[in-house]
């Protein structure tokens, strides 16, 4: 992607955020770095790397990289993960961003010479570039409207990233229920929360805040329809992200 300005490289200001050499590329990124870069640059800079940030979010949010997030994780992701996802990916530079965004069966590549199967790829947030007061109507509008999770299955994840699944798919996990069928589930396990049921009321820890579960979508995954104040969204419920109320 081309800098907005000539005043902010984008790539650069994620290079600084870059950990030390000695560690892993694929373990998280120093956010208190990006801070600091992110914040001596002039205001006019600072608004266009926030677009460029959004904008590269925005690119990649594709089904074929929510299957690979999916795969990741062992289970379907919800929308928020998904998201921490994206986030952790443009904070890999440019050169894996790309690569990835157009070709996500490379990651198995990259895991092979990372040497790291186990780990978790989220970024929950990515400091100040992330946070920053900035509003676009092209940017912010709703960017699902071309794909839909329940079009997936394990079946296709394997046969859509088939060198990533032969690292990971042993341990992958889909619901078998048939999304084809109005099936009712009431409750489900959560991770460190116990049994969460439909009407249940539970605080969102990242910033949504009070939300009461309307639906179990994928019950052995723990993912539901939440009800918050300002939007519903599908997510997976555990104590990483949820109290409860």
């Amino acid at each position: 992607m081309k800098n907005l300005s000539a005043g902010v490289d984008f790539w650069s200001l994620i290079e600084k955020a870059r950990i030390t050499e000695d560690k892993a590329r694929i373990e998280s990124p120093n956010i208190d770095l990006l801070n600091i870069a992110f914040s001596k640059l002039p205001a006019q800079a600072r608004n266009d790397a926030t677009c460029i940030f959004r904008l590269l979010l925005r690119d990649a949010d594709r089904q074929a990289l929510w299957q690979l997030c999916s795969l990741m994780i062992g289970q379907p992701c919800g929308d928020d993960s998904f998201e921490y996802f994206r986030r952790w990916l443009v904070l890999q530079g440019e050169y894996i961003y790309k690569r990835i965004v157009s070709e996500p069966d490379i990651m198995a590549e990259l895991l092979r010479l990372e040497g790291n199967n186990s780990f978790e790829p989220f970024v929950e947030s990515a400091g100040s570039i992330d946070e920053a007061n900035f509003h676009n109507d092209k940017i912010t509008a709703d960017i699902h409207s071309q794909w839909s999770w329940t079009a997936s299955s394990a079946k296709s994840i394997q046969q859509a990233l088939p060198n990533t699944w032969k690292l990971l798919g042993a341990r992958f996990v889909w619901d078998q229920l048939s999304l084809s069928e109005e099936a009712v589930v009431f409750e489900c396990e959560a991770q460190g929360l116990g049994t969460i049921r439909v009407g249940d009321r539970l605080l969102h820890t990242a910033g949504l805040g009070a939300g009461i579960v309307r639906k179990i979508i994928l019950p052995d995954a723990a993912i539901a329809e939440i009800d918050f104040e300002s939007e519903t969204k599908s997510m997976v419920i555990s104590s990483a992200f949820f109290n409860r109320r």
